[in-house]
């Protein structure tokens, strides 16, 4: 057990996403560390097998679609008696295909889990942090595509922005409240999110590194209280330093635009394909 990171973070996180991918590590990275975790996500049989992996006695299963006002809703009354001090937002959709053509359940879809969900969220564990008076950490899962417009996936790539942008405004804001937030911008991660994108992109036509989900969430709990925000994988950081500083932003777009719409194996005809965390 590392003494130091639960004194400062306390006995209990909530991890979002956390049935599979980048969740289901920062479960068991985290437990590890020696916090209790509450497991969040759709697939109550899922979670329980990570609470099977990580102890049943160190867990809590809270199966739930942060998709729905319910869904948040039931996060915060079924974590009510819990003392929070880590809170981690990885659950995520993703949606391909012309914007014209997404229909409306996707994209309100894509809206509730990464703004609404996250914005209330954050909202929600920040202020049971400040009563804690005790220190606290947020921390928020963006993407690589945050870091430009991407066409073909825009509203995912817009969400994204705006995850990156909030996040980065509270690690000053709730800094007066000893809580540490960081914003993880993970490039392409081997995941299952990545395996349903893979049936409709040839992704060796892109040339995006594949990390791992483990290396996302390392880095991630090795950043924290130390920045407010880091791209993990070496190659990740070279490809974000070139997309933020090497290019304009037009020429970035138009790029990534062509890139993407070259890949696609077939270009999705007004159902778009999707896959939620």
């Amino acid at each position: 057990m590392n003494t130091s990171f639960t004194e400062k973070y306390g006995q209990w996180a909530v991890v979002t996403g956390a049935s599979s991918g980048i969740g289901k590590e920062f479960a068991r990275q985290l437990r590890k560390k020696g916090l209790k975790v509450a497991l969040i996500a759709r697939s109550e049989d899922q979670l329980r097998a990570v609470a099977e992996l990580l102890g049943e006695d160190n867990t809590r299963v809270i199966a739930t679609n942060l998709a729905t006002q319910e869904g948040i809703d039931t996060l915060e009354e079924k974590t009510s008696d819990l003392d929070i001090g880590l809170f981690v937002h990885s659950a995520g959709a993703v949606h391909l295909g012309p914007f014209i053509d997404i229909n409306e359940t996707d994209i309100d879809e894509l809206l509730n889990v990464h703004v609404t969900a996250t914005t209330n969220l954050a909202h929600i564990f920040a202020n049971r942090m400040k009563a804690r008076k005790k220190a606290g950490g947020l921390v928020l899962v963006s993407s690589g595509f945050a870091l430009t417009p991407v066409p073909w996936i825009a509203i995912y790539s817009a969400t994204k922005a705006y995850v990156l942008s909030l996040g980065e405004a509270l690690s000053v804001e709730l800094k007066d409240h000893n809580i540490d937030v960081l914003t993880v911008v993970p490039g392409g991660t081997k995941t299952n999110m990545a395996i349903d994108i893979e049936k409709h992109l040839d992704l060796k036509k892109i040339p995006l590194p594949m990390g791992s989900a483990a290396t996302v969430a390392s880095t991630a709990i090795k950043s924290l209280g130390k920045r407010d925000s880091v791209v993990p994988g070496v190659l990740n950081k070279m490809m974000a330093v070139m997309m933020d500083k090497l290019m304009s932003r037009n020429a970035s777009k138009k790029m990534i635009g062509w890139m993407i719409k070259k890949a696609f194996r077939k270009m999705p005809e007004k159902r778009s394909a999707g896959a939620q965390s």
